[in-house]
């Protein structure tokens, strides 16, 4: 993910991205340089480069308005608009608000995730955590609740 912001950036510098409301309706589905992409892969990059520029902040994470006030300087540094948007993705979004703590998160998650994931459920399993991944900002209250009943409920 933090390639693909790398990328997204690069795209948004060469002047390749195209306007949301070129692209909207099924086709933007196919559409990866929209607006919408780069400000998402943008706030992937700006929270690991508060972390590089900043590693006070891995301790402790990311307050909102550390995130606000360091994401604004980094866009600023790299010529790039910022928004305010916070990652749209679950790991970076933890990796933000817990810092390093996200390491023991995902170690412990693993841990009892392995207990019930198994071959009849594995595809399910795969689903959630793509989504996970890629959006999932939704997630970041309940979403292990919500894998763990699809799961269960699918073990046999």
């Amino acid at each position: 993910m933090f390639g693909l912001a790398i990328l997204q950036i690069s795209v948004f510098l060469n002047n390749r991205i195209v306007a949301m409301q070129l692209n909207s309706g099924f086709a933007r589905m196919f559409q990866l340089n929209d607006y919408s992409n780069f400000y998402r892969m943008l706030a992937i990059f700006i929270v690991v480069a508060i972390y590089v520029y900043y590693p006070k902040f891995l301790l402790v994470g990311i307050t909102d308005d550390e995130y606000l006030l360091y994401g604004r300087e980094i866009a600023n540094n790299l010529n790039v608009p910022f928004i305010g948007i916070g990652p749209h993705n679950l790991f970076f979004s933890h990796l933000k608000i817990y810092g390093i703590g996200v390491v023991f998160e995902v170690f412990f998650i693993s841990k009892y995730l392995k207990k019930i994931v198994n071959k009849n459920n594995f595809g399910f399993f795969i689903a959630v955590l793509l989504y996970a991944i890629v959006m999932g900002s939704g997630f970041n209250n309940w979403w292990l609740f919500l894998i763990t009943i699809v799961l269960i409920v699918n073990e046999k």
